[in-house]
């Protein structure tokens, strides 16, 4: 069974791509001091994998949305202790899910916002802001709120990232902005990039900072410019093709929980520093 490092759950969650980050990375020979760069961090399935299995040396993560970032900054990497002892003491009911909904729709920032999105992502179907509660605010079905959340098992996944945070880099900022940082370039140039946006087809069902066809081909054309060793996933479509015609891809397809379960028709693109592109199974 696949070892499950972020406690976050995420619509298309990535972990399945890791054992792919791993070999693309022993295939290309990376260094031992290699650093992790993911813009969209999301869960940060893949980051904290290569991480925590010494793929990596550091990983940079980036997420323009405040709820993610307060959770992996003011949760995660500042107050990993407190956090527990929060998951510890709270009661997953549904008169918690109505304060905790509140306090995410109010806040701006912080430790208590992170604190929410953890909350809600466990409780929520698929880990989606908008999915609504497991088992319903009645609490008739099949499933309750509770039962993707585990306190025991979560606490283990932040006591594990815990040992690694003075590894992990935490931002707040528009990836474009990111991705053209004074501070970054070097680093860009040195590292593997993973990028990850928000779906094309069903970005605005799925994220709260979906994305417009301009911003998806901002970031194409960043790409293009950019030296360095970099992957990017997309739902396969027509138009991201387009973006990124000339460059090495796969195309996969990946299962994934957003509502139904279902496979979704995948593609991987692959900067030409990458000599080596490992073969890529259909992520089940």
């Amino acid at each position: 069974m696949r070892k499950l490092y972020s406690p976050l759950r995420y619509p298309g969650g990535k972990a399945k791509i890791l054992d792919f980050m791993k070999e693309l990375i022993e295939t290309n020979h990376f260094s031992e001091n290699t650093v992790y760069v993911e813009p969209y961090a999301g869960g940060a399935a893949v980051a904290l994998g290569l991480l925590i299995e010494g793929y990596v040396s550091e990983i940079y993560v980036n997420d323009f949305d405040p709820a993610i970032y307060s959770f992996w900054k003011f949760c995660i990497k500042k107050n990993h202790k407190k956090f527990i002892e929060k998951i510890r003491k709270t009661k997953i009911t549904i008169k918690e899910w109505y304060t905790q909904s509140k306090i995410y729709n109010r806040s701006k920032e912080g430790f208590n916002l992170g604190f929410a999105t953890f909350f809600l992502n466990r409780c929520n179907h698929s880990g989606i802001m908008k999915g609504g509660v497991i088992g319903g605010l009645e609490q008739t079905g099949k499933y309750k709120i509770d039962c993707r959340f585990n306190k025991e098992d979560l606490i283990s996944r932040i006591e594990t990232i815990s040992k690694y945070k003075d590894k992990i880099q935490v931002y707040h900022e528009d990836t474009k902005n990111f991705l053209c940082r004074t501070d970054m370039q070097k680093i860009l140039q040195n590292c593997l990039l993973y990028l990850d946006p928000p779906y094309y087809k069903k970005g605005k069902q799925l994220y709260k900072n979906f994305y417009t066809h301009k911003d998806h081909q901002d970031i194409a054309n960043i790409m293009r410019n950019l030296n360095g060793k970099w992957v990017v996933s997309y739902d396969n479509r027509t138009e991201i093709q387009n973006l990124y015609s000339g460059f090495k891809k796969k195309e996969f397809n990946l299962t994934y929980c957003a509502g139904p379960i279902a496979k979704g028709a995948e593609v991987m693109f692959f900067s030409n520093e990458l000599n080596f592109i490992p073969e890529l199974q259909n992520a089940a």
